[in-house]
């Protein structure tokens, strides 16, 4: 009996003993991942704050379209005409679209389009300066809605110049027009660029409408061409994953203290399977979460601008590798979150039109066929039948469909333009 109670003495301190070792050890491993997490939750805000520098002190200079470059910031003009907001929108659709209305609506159409505000004059301005360059802003409400309704106003002010048979005017506001696209789509985050190349749409269409309405002379055509060229050569094709998307999404982290609720939300609502044991490697850290998936995203991005300068196939076939990558990452942040911050945007496509219309403008002017580079891969493709003359892009599958395929909307086969001489 006396025996047996110093050997239950002992069991219960070695019992004891190991409870307190495993504690200790489990208070020592959770220091030693607060301090990782520290440490590499420091290194995010460093970095991010360096992309940022380097964003910010890139050159904004780009070429103007017609004239000469004024001097200033082409955003500070901008930003004038998009705060004011745009009267009677569903006047101009309607106008765009050749429905004029009743007497009474023309009335107010023609005061709207005279530009009381001196809304275009801006545009105009800001198309001429010698710099683009994004103004940092709080308030983000007008990105996309107000971008596309001071399109819709420049478009709507060249079709009612051409109405009047003020042909070159209203080609050099559809210019504007199209320059402007091209600065809204800089050092931007894709998800807040959207408009640009629907607004480049507009422009090119317009211009397009322009010529094969009559509207245009020789010169006229030779002077778009030209100014297409200087567009072109400053157009930034986007990538799948640009740096300003991962300073947007770093700055998200840094915000978010409950990634584990929104992980755990996101494969819920998309089917996944939500498990609190998704986030064992990364020792149940939110930071450490946060930051790993920030140097995925980082290193990814380098990948994709390295991979810009690279024949567009091989660039989206970069593209596509890397996001599978990423949504076949370990990091529970990155494969339930993914899908919903990267945004293809349709950057060379624009390029494309932009290059075809400038081949187009140029043949009927001087019956002259440049032998321009395709954005998605070789050489521009032609085919003269008469008096007809077709020129194509293969367009994002690189596959010479033989110019079948369409103009104004997203194709999957060729992009296609066709005109008479």
């Amino acid at each position: 009996m006396t025996e047996e109670k110093p050997r239950r003495s002992r069991a219960w301190k070695i019992l004891v003993g190991v409870i307190i070792s495993v504690a200790a050890a489990a208070v020592g491993v959770a220091l030693w991942i607060a301090s990782v997490a520290a440490h590499r939750w420091e290194a995010m805000e460093q970095s991010i704050r360096r992309l940022e520098y380097e964003i910010l002190a890139r050159p904004g200079d780009r070429p103007v379209l017609t004239g000469i470059a004024e001097p200033g910031n082409a955003w500070e003009d901008y930003a004038k005409a998009l705060d004011v907001p745009l009267a009677h929108g569903d006047l101009l659709r309607n106008f765009l679209q050749g429905r004029s209305g009743s007497p009474a609506d023309q009335a107010i159409l023609k005061t709207v389009l005279s530009d009381p505000a001196g809304i275009l004059g801006d545009l105009h301005r800001g198309a001429h300066r010698a710099v683009a360059k994004q103004l940092p802003r709080e308030r983000q409400d007008w990105i996309e809605e107000s971008l596309l309704d001071l399109a819709l106003l420049a478009a709507s002010r060249s079709k009612a110049l051409a109405e009047e048979g003020k042909g070159r005017e209203a080609s050099e506001t559809l210019l504007d027009l199209a320059q402007f696209s091209r600065d809204t789509g800089v050092d931007v985050p894709s998800i807040e660029c959207g408009a640009s190349p629907r607004i480049c749409d507009m422009a090119l269409g317009g211009l397009l409408e322009l010529d094969l309405g009559g509207k245009l002379t020789r010169e006229d055509r030779l002077a778009v061409a030209e100014a297409l060229g200087r567009l072109d050569s400053s157009w930034s094709d986007r990538v799948l994953l640009e740096d300003v998307d991962v300073v947007q999404i770093g700055r998200g982290l840094l915000q978010s203290w409950h990634l584990y609720a929104e992980v755990h939300s996101t494969m819920t609502k998309t089917g996944g399977e939500a498990s609190f044991w998704i986030g064992w490697r990364y020792g149940f850290s939110d930071r450490l979460i946060a930051a790993d998936a920030f140097e995925q995203l980082l290193e990814a991005s380098k990948g994709m601008s390295a991979a810009r300068r690279s024949p567009r196939p091989e660039c989206l076939k970069a593209a596509s590798e890397a996001l599978s990558a990423l949504m076949e990452s370990r990091n529970p942040y990155l494969s339930a979150n993914c899908y919903r911050f990267l945004h293809g945007v349709g950057s060379a496509q624009e390029r494309a039109r932009i290059r075809l219309l400038r081949v187009a403008l140029h043949y009927r002017a001087t019956g002259e066929i440049l032998d321009l580079e395709d954005p998605f891969g070789g050489r521009l493709r032609h085919e003269v039948q008469g008096s007809r003359f077709k020129v194509w892009s293969v367009g994002p599958d690189g596959v010479d469909h033989g110019g079948i395929g369409g103009w104004s909307s997203p194709s999957a086969l060729d992009i296609v333009l066709e005109v008479e001489r």
